[in-house]
């Protein structure tokens, strides 16, 4: 039977040059693939960028601004502890709720809806439908106004927890039929005549889309004053950007027949402006404004009045130095809105956000900043309002979290 012949047993020198040899074949070649890899994503990056940029329609048509220098504060520190007392808030989720903080376990004793629809969990989908509860007033009658984002304006009477449409969505302006109809109500305050002074953020964005219409920095909003006994509903004052809290302040020794002081926050402005509006609902003269406080160091929404008579102005998010360089190039906000969706667009925004919780109190006659209170731990954050509580408490809400919380003022010198 022939033997097998079995391979030669390869010496060190001959692997030596197999070795040399599969190096010298194969590293050209990895490498090429590689560069031709990068070379190709890279192209395909830069023609895809470019068809976004360039095919794409942007959402709104930006426009360079620049906010100033933000003002300089000290800091003056607070803390986070349960809120008591008997409050009421609303949810993304649509409910208004009563809660009673005087039991050993606060909770919510009563909550009401001011729509029939289910599935009400929050989202970006369903608060189009199921509305979203912003600014909220008792009036005289012991009545709780809500103004809703979407739905409108509404009395909630507790004890029988009757609802009252006052204002629905889309309702026109009395005076003006070629003014836009209502669209996003922010929030609200009572004359002394009863008449409400309503602000419409944007007429062109919806509040799920609120970032929208910071990105684009437009004047798209307004102040609204709305009659309930005539039903009369007039623009107050236009040509504002993203106008948010209101509050009625009447000047000292004013009398009844003067125009009444009305503060408003513009968050697209980072300002604080004073308004007079006028006592004849019918008046037709210019709408005095007057700047109070200007380069606010964060972005101010819902004021309220202190106990001691200051103005009390959260800053849900803070000012930074990226914010110059987006003010600055409009075509870079344009591009971020067409490859992030409004969702993507909140989540990215809140990442890079500085939130803690931050409030300012402001002298109404002077603009001064007569006190900031700041929680640098970020425990308490995106504080959207701050209600004084008339023993030494601020109670915070927000628009982003899920609780509410109480803080036990502590000052310390600048």
């Amino acid at each position: 039977m022939a033997k097998k012949s079995l391979p030669k047993e390869r010496g060190r020198g001959d692997l030596k040059k197999i070795k040399e040899k599969v190096k010298t074949e194969t590293k050209p070649a990895d490498s090429g693939n590689f560069w031709l890899f990068v070379a190709a994503f890279l192209g395909a990056l830069f023609m895809s960028s470019s068809v976004i940029y360039y095919v794409v329609p942007a959402k709104f048509q930006a426009v360079e601004y620049d906010l100033g220098t933000p003002l300089p504060l000290g800091r003056r520190l607070g803390r986070e502890q349960t809120a008591t007392g008997l409050i009421y808030t609303g949810l993304k989720t649509g409910l208004i709720c009563e809660i009673d903080l005087y039991l050993t376990k606060p909770k919510i004793t009563k909550a009401v809806r001011l729509t029939s629809m289910k599935d009400c969990d929050g989202s970006y989908a369903s608060m189009a439908k199921c509305g979203r509860p912003l600014g909220l007033r008792f009036n005289e009658f012991n009545e709780l106004l809500v103004v809703d984002a979407y739905l409108g304006l509404f009395a909630i009477n507790w004890d029988g927890e009757n609802i009252v449409k006052i204002l629905g969505a889309g309702e026109l302006i009395s005076d003006d039929p070629t003014a836009a109809p209502i669209r996003y109500l922010n929030d609200f305050d009572f004359l002394p005549d009863g008449r409400i002074v309503l602000s419409e953020s944007s007429t062109k964005f919806d509040d799920h889309d609120f970032l929208y219409d910071m990105f684009e920095h437009r004047p798209n909003g307004r102040l609204l004053v709305y009659d309930p006994r005539k039903k009369d509903l007039r623009i107050l004052k236009d040509g504002l950007y993203f106008p948010n809290g209101v509050q009625v302040v009447p000047e000292s020794g004013a009398a009844k027949t003067d125009d009444v002081r009305v503060f408003f926050s513009e968050m697209g402005m980072t300002r604080i402006v004073a308004l007079w509006a006028p006592v004849d609902h019918y008046s037709k003269k210019k709408i005095r404004t007057k700047v109070l406080i200007d380069k606010l160091p964060g972005y101010p929404d819902n004021i309220r009045l202190a106990n001691d008579g200051k103005l009390l102005v959260p800053l849900p998010s803070h000012r930074t130095s990226d914010d110059s360089s987006m003010e600055k190039n409009p075509q870079v906000r344009e591009f971020i809105t067409k490859i992030l969706s409004p969702q993507s667009l909140q989540i990215v925004f809140s990442y890079f956000t500085n939130t803690n919780g931050f409030v300012l109190k402001v002298d109404t006659e002077t603009g001064t900043v007569t006190e900031s209170f700041h929680d640098p731990t970020g425990k308490v954050s995106s504080v959207s309002i701050a209600v004084d509580d008339g023993k030494g408490n601020l109670l915070l809400g927000s628009d982003d979290n899920y609780y509410l919380a109480r803080a036990k003022i502590w000052t310390f010198a600048s």
